[in-house]
């Protein structure tokens, strides 16, 4: 979260010699006003989101902008090395679409990603929220990835037993269809 890395960081170092895995993600945003906002919370709360930027394509450039400065950040030793979701962002890409492609910015986010040696977490928890629909991030940027070397780790974003590793057979499917496995 923005304003917290030194708290981040101090947490990392208390515990980050215990934790097994850890994944970078972005969920929260400083709007305008300089308040915190949810940016997956609900498509309700998204919609208010959209009115305190003035327009989705600001939430777009706002989440990548903080993106970039996770990844960018020195958290210290034990920051996380996986970028979690990339394109959380889209979550509500159904109901409130832009107008913009991000192709260029989601291109840089990935050589940042390159060149920091992070993993990227290919999540299958979009394919089941309604106004998604599809992996974090999608098949075309995942095939970016892999053009990039980045080395990719499935996940399934599960908050209950019953849904870890759900959604995996379709990652299968994708790897074995373009030989990445």
């Amino acid at each position: 979260m923005e304003g917290y890395q030194e708290s981040t960081t101090t947490f990392l170092n208390e515990y980050g010699p215990s934790i097994d895995d850890a994944i970078l993600s972005v969920h929260m945003l400083k709007n305008p006003v300089n308040q915190y906002v949810c940016i997956d919370y609900s498509s309700e709360e998204f919609s208010n989101i959209i009115q305190q930027f003035d327009s989705v394509e600001a939430v777009y450039d706002k989440y990548y902008q903080t993106l970039e400065n996770a990844i960018l950040a020195d958290l210290g030793p034990y920051k996380p090395k996986r970028i979690g979701h990339l394109t959380l962002i889209q979550k509500f890409q159904r109901k409130y679409a832009v107008d913009l492609s991000y192709h260029a910015t989601i291109d840089y986010i990935l050589n940042l990603i390159q060149q920091h040696q992070f993993e990227l977490d290919i999540n299958t928890a979009g394919l089941y929220k309604e106004d998604c629909q599809m992996l974090y991030p999608p098949e075309d940027i995942v095939k970016q990835a892999i053009a990039k070397g980045i080395p990719l780790k499935p996940g399934s974003d599960s908050h209950e037993s019953k849904t870890i590793a759900r959604g995996f057979d379709i990652i299968n499917k994708f790897f074995k269809h373009n030989n990445q496995l």
